[in-house]
């Protein structure tokens, strides 16, 4: 394949029933709401496509109100910021501390890079840091594809250990042209690359800025290993993703994205970090958690030959022993997904752990013989399950050892197509096919 040389082609990978997939850009506050973004089955129609009997009160966007014309223009994958803006995050993650002045030199470089990159991209028509034009349309109206009987769940994704909210928008996509609304969370605890959130009115009075940066936050050397940094961390993510939800079901900015999905249901999805804070949201809320979708979940931190500390993650989600030393093990009824790569499910000790969550949220009770639940994608590596081979040449990412040696689109339409079916079958979803 042609894909050992360039970038893995995007194109064809989203498919449903809805005309288009409508984005929109949500910048969050302080405390408040992290940013996200929301994808969304939408139509290019001027009329907003509504459910019956499914209208909010007050929502101005119901089936007889006009609406503003979707821009047709080409998406891309990193919303206004530009890639430069992580890729320059990307300094601080790997030791080039943001502030110094080897930062800010090597910043000016990548920058430029990236500013050059951006506008051929979109000149010459490239899909790498762009999706397919008509793939995804700012601002759509948002179109009913639930069941006759029923609303979809909202779905709400949390991305990996320095990742972005960009890094799975490809298949956010997919769920959403198939009828879901997705809210992709970028995470404020500093374990993404970098975030950019914005000040409450008080900060923005007292600043001349209205946004401020965070960088990832570097954890203690493996050495002098803290076992508390990563499960504090993770209490502030699972917080991140119950702000947005809370957003989503009371701001009147979103009473069209409420119209045509029900957001007191929720599916709880992430990868690798993120797939830990799905699963301890669905531990936090489980009367909302109606499904989890987990991608190469990061279920198990060892630290063991440096700092003699290896534990389960989140240490809430796994059973714990009784006072008699017995497995206090509880299933817990939540039709889930696990799709792991290769590397992963080659470290035993992870396996392992994923082997219990699948056990617990199986959804066919304490039944523990059939892991039917389990996927593995051949020839993967923890990589090829975010999207960095659409942004990147293949060749280079497989010479640095971050992909495996399947074709990535293959892998990662596979990805895709267990998800969905996923979907499909725990929600009836008749209207896709």
């Amino acid at each position: 394949s042609n894909t050992t040389i360039i970038m893995a082609d995007p194109s064809g990978l989203i498919f449903g029933d809805a005309e288009t997939v409508g984005i929109r850009h949500f910048p969050g506050e302080k405390e408040r709401c992290p940013p996200f973004r929301i994808l969304y089955p939408a139509s290019l129609n001027l009329q907003q496509s509504s459910p019956p009997d499914h209208d909010e009160e007050g929502d101005t966007g119901s089936a007889s109100t006009p609406t503003t014309a979707a821009q047709s223009r080409r998406v891309s994958w990193f919303h206004e910021h530009g890639a430069g803006f992580f890729w320059i995050a990307y300094l601080h993650v790997a030791g080039f501390k943001e502030g110094s002045w080897l930062f800010a030199f090597l910043s000016a470089i990548i920058g430029a890079i990236a500013s050059i990159v951006t506008f051929t991209s979109s000149v010459l028509g490239l899909n790498g840091l762009h999706f397919p034009k008509g793939e995804l349309s700012v601002d759509a109206p948002p179109a009913f594809f639930g069941t006759k009987k029923k609303k979809n769940p909202l779905i709400v994704f949390s991305h990996g250990l320095t990742g972005t909210g960009e890094e799975n928008l490809l298949l956010m996509a997919a769920w959403a042209k198939m009828g879901f609304a997705v809210v992709s969370v970028h995470h404020t605890d500093g374990s993404s690359c970098r975030v950019r959130i914005q000040n409450s009115e008080d900060d923005q009075e007292a600043k001349t800025s209205s946004f401020n940066d965070v960088f990832y936050k570097h954890g203690p050397p493996f050495a002098q290993y803290d076992a508390s940094f990563r499960p504090k961390q993770i209490l502030h993510r699972a917080m991140d993703i119950q702000q947005a939800l809370d957003f989503v079901a009371t701001s009147p900015d979103l009473a069209r994205i409420r119209s045509i999905c029900n957001v007191e249901e929720v599916v709880s999805a992430g990868y690798s970090y993120g797939a830990a804070t799905a699963v301890l949201v669905a531990h936090e809320i489980p009367k909302r958690i109606k499904g989890l979708i987990l991608l190469d979940g990061w279920f198990y931190i060892d630290v063991s030959e440096a700092a003699g500390i290896e534990f389960e993650f989140p240490k809430q989600v796994f059973p714990q022993k009784d006072k008699e030393g017995g497995d206090s093990t509880t299933s817990v009824s939540i039709p889930s997904v696990f799709i792991n790569s290769e590397t992963f499910v080659a470290y035993s000790k992870i396996y392992q752990a994923t082997r219990k969550l699948a056990s617990k949220f199986n959804a066919n009770g304490s039944d523990t013989s059939s892991f039917d639940n389990m996927h593995v994608i051949k020839g993967t590596k923890h990589n090829n399950f975010c999207e960095i081979f659409f942004w990147l040449p293949t060749r280079l990412l497989r010479y640095m050892g971050v992909i495996g040696q399947c074709d990535p689109r293959d892998g990662y339409q596979e990805i895709i197509q267990i998800s969905t079916d996923f979907l499909k079958t725990t929600f009836n979803n008749e209207t896709s096919s």
